[in-house]
């Protein structure tokens, strides 16, 4: 199982299949769901996602790129699909 680190902080990131089979077995909300989430909290076009443990928690980092350019990070638990934070 291949791992990597997360300079944005997060450690033991889930691989494609990894993440698949945390969705199919309920351990995490689907990516749609947390796209919402996200969306909601910053508005722009999905750049960049990964799913990996934070602080303990199973969380999806989502990267967003707003119209007038600005960059947001949302942070959203797997768990479920609660806003955990946003920069």
């Amino acid at each position: 199982m291949a791992r990597r680190a997360d300079p944005s902080g997060g450690v033991d990131c889930l691989n494609g299949r990894e993440a698949r089979r945390a969705i199919a077995e309920k351990r995490a909300v689907t990516l749609a769901q947390a796209l919402r989430t996200a969306r909601d909290a910053w508005p722009g076009e999905v750049i960049d996602y990964r799913l990996c443990t934070y602080d303990g928690r199973v969380a999806y980092e989502l990267t967003l790129l707003a119209d007038d350019g600005r960059v947001g990070r949302v942070r959203v638990s797997a768990s479920d699909g609660a806003l955990l934070g946003v920069r």
